[in-house]
C-alpha cells in the first residue's frame, strides 16, 4: 500500500483530477525615484520631486513664471507612487488659469469673512487677488479637492490658501507670507 503513494511522476501527470500548482515568482523591486529628480513640462515648467514616507503622497513642485503675471506661480502636483505629473495635472492647471478671475471672485466672501474674524482689514477686492499657487491632488480630474494660493498687494504680509471642493471654495486659511 505504501508503494502506491510513491508512484513515479509519469502516472501522476496522467491523472485527470490532478491540479498542478505553480510557484509564484517574485518580481524584482522597482527602484524608487529619489528626491531632487527633475521633469520639464511646457505647461507646468520645471518641477522637482520630493519622496514622502509610505502613506503620504509624494509630490512634484516648482515655480512657473507666467508672462501675464509679475509673480511666479507655485505648482505642487501630488502623485501616486513616484510617477511624473500626468496630463490630468497639466489640464487642471490650464483650466485653473483660465478661470482664475471667476475663482477669485467666488472665494472673495470667504476671504473677507476670515479677515474680519482675525480682526484684520477686510477691504480686499477680487481684483486685488493674485493667483500665486496651485496644489493638486494625485488625481485632479476625479479628486474633489484642490488648494489655490492668493496674495494681494493691499495686504503684502498675508497669503490666502483657499480650499476648493468640487470647484467651489469651502475654506480659507490666512497665513503670513514668507
Amino acid at each position: 500500500m505504501h508503494g502506491d503513494r510513491y508512484r513515479d511522476t509519469a502516472s501522476a501527470a496522467s491523472d485527470p483530477l490532478r491540479i498542478d500548482s505553480k510557484v509564484a515568482g517574485i518580481d524584482p523591486v522597482r527602484k524608487r525615484r529619489g528626491d531632487g529628480a527633475v521633469v520639464e513640462s511646457a505647461t507646468l515648467g520645471r518641477l522637482e520631486f520630493v519622496q514622502m514616507p509610505t502613506g503620504r503622497p509624494s509630490f512634484w513642485h516648482g515655480v512657473r513664471h507666467m508672462p501675464d503675471s509679475r509673480t511666479g506661480l507655485k505648482i505642487v502636483c501630488e502623485v501616486e507612487h513616484d510617477e511624473p505629473p500626468g496630463a490630468d495635472h497639466e489640464a487642471s492647471v490650464v483650466a485653473i488659469r483660465r478661470r482664475q478671475i471667476a475663482d477669485a471672485q467666488a472665494c472673495l466672501a470667504l476671504i473677507q469673512a476670515r479677515l474680519r474674524e482675525l480682526h484684520l482689514p477686510a477691504d480686499i477686492t477680487a481684483e486685488d487677488l493674485i493667483l500665486c499657487g496651485i496644489h493638486l491632488n494625485a488625481r485632479p480630474m476625479i479628486g474633489a479637492r484642490q488648494v489655490l494660493e492668493y496674495r494681494a498687494p493691499i495686504a503684502p504680509g498675508l497669503e490666502f490658501l483657499v480650499v476648493f471642493q468640487h470647484g467651489k471654495p469651502s475654506a480659507v486659511h490666512v497665513d503670513s507670507a514668507s
